[in-house]
């Protein structure tokens, strides 16, 4: 993912209803973590380097150090705060601010994702985890195959504003051994998937999303689904 997807998706976020000072709350949440220790970018030939700064010296630190994440996530984050926290006018430029950090991570070759995301999201996004046995054909989202055009659309929607997912993963599902007639109803019955899920909790009930056929053909519908369900709730 790229800078320029991150900052259409955050301008996009920034439409969508959310609780702004709870964003705020969580945001401050990550610097207060992160600690007194500032970061310090400078410009060499055509790339970036990163120091840490304790308020005497400054020293350099390598892309790979963890340390360098920790910094460059704390500065990103005070950017978002002073973006949210914008007034209308001033919008404009605490926007191309939060564009220029994430264009100078970028030039510096740093991953973007362990910026943006939250270490808990980082983590949950990187982790190998259980697919389900992808079709012998279907429609093509990134490289595997999914069953559904309506699949493949929201895929799509979801990588082209960074929002991080995973894919026909496996869950585990504890269900009482003599419910052998009720599996074999989960395997063709959608709604009874979805009750086994939220009354196991494999899913947290809030945040199962249900969609139709009708929700992905009509883009506008989906649009909104993603706006108000997923989206701000990821960059805040």
């Amino acid at each position: 993912m790229d800078a320029t997807t991150i900052i259409n998706s955050i301008t996009r976020a920034l439409d969508c209803a959310f609780d702004e000072d709870a964003a705020v709350k969580r945001l401050q949440g990550f610097i207060n973590q992160a600690g007194n220790t500032t970061l310090h970018i400078k410009k060499h030939h055509s790339t970036y380097s990163f120091y840490s700064y304790d308020g005497i010296d400054s020293e350099y630190m390598s892309k790979k150090s963890p340390e360098v994440y920790r910094l460059t996530r704390k500065k990103y984050c005070e950017a978002l705060i002073a973006l949210l926290e914008a007034s209308e006018d001033e919008r404009t430029d605490a926007l191309e601010n939060v564009a220029t950090l994430l264009r100078k991570f970028e030039i510096g070759h740093l991953d973007l994702l362990r910026i943006v995301y939250s270490k808990k999201q980082y983590q949950w996004y990187t982790s190998n985890y259980a697919r389900k046995k992808q079709p012998e054909t279907g429609h093509l989202l990134d490289d595997y195959l999914v069953r559904s055009k309506s699949e493949q659309d929201i895929g799509l929607d979801l990588l082209e504003l960074g929002i991080p997912f995973h894919f026909e993963e496996r869950l585990e599902i504890y269900v009482f051994p003599l419910v052998e007639k009720l599996q074999e109803k989960l395997r063709s019955n959608a709604s009874e998937r979805v009750f086994v899920m939220k009354a196991t909790r494999a899913v947290e009930p809030d945040n199962l999303i249900e969609t139709f056929e009708y929700d992905t053909d009509d883009k506008q519908r989906l649009a909104h689904i993603i706006n108000t369900r997923i989206l701000p709730g990821v960059w805040w």
